[in-house]
């Protein structure tokens, strides 16, 4: 075992503590001084890859707002685009300006009165081209926040709201089909509205069956009427015939039935009405 003698370096930790000899010091202090800037370079690698990547994302990545002002978008496989306009029901392409359509038709016709267009205006570029994918449909971007688009549809198609009796109600649906000869020389087309509202009627009881076959023109026809709520039907006899067999219950529903338990044609939430009601 080595004296303290021969070994000055332990002669001078006996006698302080808490000193550390020079080549300890020298030691020690390298291997922190390197990890420092071992630490400090990864964390500045790891800055510079997020702000590389995410000036890649921004730059390349398509957004929303990559959608160019305008464009004409069109289907590979023809006219296959449905407009909803019965003078060109179908047609191949569309073709979008700020948001609104400006013009239909086939590519090369829309790509023609573009470019003549495009020569009377500098704010004009050439037409961009998109294609709808396979099997895919073309709706406008409408934001719906819960406004029952195609239930609107039926109110002006067959409005019913505003009426104070059952039979000023039944009176209407007489009046559209007298007014629509296709459906009225057809008792199997399908007769929809939307609504009635029982609550506004002198008397306030559910409609049935027997109030829409009491009217001649509108008895025997299929149809199937909506409360203004949207959580009752009043159907026909044709429809209630149709429905056979109508269960005793229906799930988180009621059926309304007469004092003999028949369906009387009216259901309350998500159900339907007939007969006179109970």
């Amino acid at each position: 075992m080595p004296s303290s003698k021969n070994s000055p370096g332990l002669r001078k930790r006996q006698l302080y503590p808490d000193a550390e000899d020079e080549k300890s010091s020298k030691a020690s202090a390298a291997p922190l001084t390197y990890h420092s800037l071992s630490t400090t370079g990864h964390y500045f690698m790891v800055f510079a890859s997020v702000i590389v990547s995410t000036y890649l994302f921004l730059r390349y990545y398509p957004t929303h707002d990559s959608l160019p002002t305008s464009y004409a978008l069109c289907s590979r496989e023809g006219a296959k685009i449905y407009t909803v306009d019965s003078t060109v029901p179908n047609v191949q392409c569309i073709v979008v300006h700020n948001s609104n359509f400006v013009d239909v038709g086939p590519l090369e016709e829309v790509r023609r009165r573009w470019s003549a267009t495009s020569r009377n205006s500098t704010a004009l570029r050439a037409l961009p081209i998109r294609y709808i994918e396979p099997g895919a449909i073309v709706v406008p971007g409408i934001t719906d926040s819960h406004a029952h688009i195609l239930e609107y549809g039926f109110t002006k198609l067959l409005p019913m709201e505003g009426t104070s009796t059952v039979q000023e109600t039944v009176a209407r649906v007489r009046d559209y089909i007298q007014t629509h000869p296709d459906i009225l020389n057809d008792k199997s087309k399908l007769v929809e509205g939307w609504g009635w509202d029982q609550t506004k009627w002198l008397k306030s009881n559910w409609p049935t069956t027997d109030d829409l076959e009491a009217d001649p023109v509108v008895a025997g026809r299929p149809i199937i009427l909506q409360s203004k709520d949207g959580h009752a039907l009043w159907v026909s006899r044709k429809i209630m015939t149709a429905m056979e067999p109508i269960p005793d219950e229906v799930e988180g529903g009621i059926i309304i039935r007469d004092p003999f338990g028949k369906p009387a044609g009216a259901s309350p939430p998500f159900h339907f009405i007939s007969g006179e009601l109970t």
